[in-house]
């Protein structure tokens, strides 16, 4: 494990697509995250059965026994934190399952750094890490609704996690303003001066950077066109080409696009779970 002068220990990260039905039964000696990307997921924690969808997290804590599994195929991510002492929000243990909502973006996109600079050596990697694991807390802690009265986002940031939040589902603008509390017409000229792009054109951008996410791990172009909500794979194509100039059959062979975004095509390898440099085998089960 990545040793600091803090209490944390960074332990190794990975991202499973995995059949079912599975079950798992075993001890683990740290802060077990389960985040859910496709499926459905089930934990027991103190004899409740729990259930989590895609943007679903579970927040295993230290237990005389972890079970979970799924009865139909998924994919998920999966990351161990180990604290010398428990680690607790606003002085409590975190839920052990709850929804990340707008904050699945920002934990989706610490998982990815993590998973992308574990294994590297040096102390660059180490305070990446480092960072990427107190950004996905961060969210977590977000998410249950823990943060302190005076954090709060900025009006149009929480505009734009919103536009980033279950791409591929339909979500008219109309909807948007009216759950955000503003005008279309207000919107549109207040994310624009704030981003520089509509908000729609965000959202669409945010949704071909999560395609190319897909598809560099290993995910077929109709799989993706599906599941970001195109009519087909042929304007999934288009669209894709005229936001990065290639198309994803080019994507695949020649690597990321220009604009990609950074995270976005690191080809980060399904069913590999990445440990810190210097640590052989799998880490020590309690």
């Amino acid at each position: 494990m990545l040793e600091s002068t803090s209490d944390m220990h960074v332990d190794f990260v990975a991202r499973w697509e995995l059949p079912g039905p599975t079950h798992y039964r075993y001890r683990v000696p740290c802060l077990q995250l389960l985040l859910v990307e496709q499926g459905r997921m089930w934990a027991k924690v103190d004899g409740r059965r729990l259930w989590a969808e895609p943007g679903g997290m579970f927040c295993l804590g230290r237990q005389a026994l972890n079970e979970y599994g799924w009865d139909a195929p998924v994919q998920y991510w999966e990351a161990h934190l180990t604290f010398r002492s428990p680690f607790l929000i606003e002085g409590r243990p975190p839920p052990p399952q709850l929804d990340l909502g707008l904050h699945l973006a920002d934990v989706r996109a610490a998982l990815s750094i993590w998973s992308q600079e574990l294994s590297n050596p040096g102390d660059l990697a180490l305070f990446r890490v480092r960072a990427a694991a107190w950004n996905l807390l961060a969210g977590i802690t977000a998410a249950a609704g823990r943060a302190p009265a005076r954090a709060h986002l900025d009006d149009w940031d929480e505009v734009r996690m919103r536009l980033e939040t279950g791409l591929g589902r339909p979500l008219e603008l109309s909807s948007l303003a009216r759950a955000c509390g503003l005008s279309p017409d207000y919107l549109i000229r207040g994310f624009r001066r704030r981003f520089g792009l509509s908000p729609m054109a965000w959202r669409k951008r945010a949704t071909l950077r999560r395609a190319v996410d897909l598809i560099a791990c290993g995910e077929q172009v109709k799989a993706v066109a599906a599941r970001l909500g195109f009519t087909d794979a042929s304007a999934f194509t288009r669209a894709f080409r005229r936001q990065f100039g290639q198309s994803p059959t080019t994507f695949i062979r020649h690597g990321p696009p220009l604009g990609a975004g950074e995270g976005a095509a690191a080809g980060y390898q399904l069913n590999r779970h990445v440990r810190p440099p210097g640590v052989h085998g799998w880490f020590s089960w309690g």
